[in-house]
């Protein structure tokens, strides 16, 4: 289910594309139209600017979509919850034989407590020669 944070971030994107496409529509008809240099200039730049703003949301749509549809998958999953899965008695004494095998490779180690203080001398400076 989406948060109202993600449906509210969606309807800003579909926002911001209504306002955009028809700014682009309107820009590339006009750039077709008997205009001085200067204003074909100024209406390129323009629809520079609006043509990475739409890209730039679409992408940021169909990342959302991604993001959504992958928790999904994982709610489906059946997300946070992790099932266990059953093994015969067999493949279980071995598991807790490897276990016991562990413990004893670690059983000769002991932990280097960790330094209770510790202090810095620092000598007199020397000047360079």
């Amino acid at each position: 289910m989406a948060s109202d944070s993600v449906t509210e971030r969606q309807a800003s994107f579909e926002d911001g594309l209504a306002i955009v496409d028809p700014q682009i529509k309107g820009v590339q008809n006009k750039l077709n139209d008997n205009i001085s240099a200067e204003l074909k200039a100024a209406l390129s730049e323009r629809l520079a600017v609006l043509q990475r703003r739409q890209s730039l949301i679409r992408s940021s749509i169909a990342t959302q979509d991604a993001a959504d549809a992958a928790v999904n998958a994982l709610e489906d999953d059946g997300f946070p919850e992790l099932p266990n899965m059953e093994i015969s008695d067999s493949l279980i004494q071995e598991l807790q034989a490897e276990g016991a095998a562990d413990d004893a490779a670690a059983a000769g180690f002991e932990v280097i407590p960790p330094a209770a203080n510790m202090s810095i001398s620092l000598g007199s400076p020397i000047d360079k020669p």
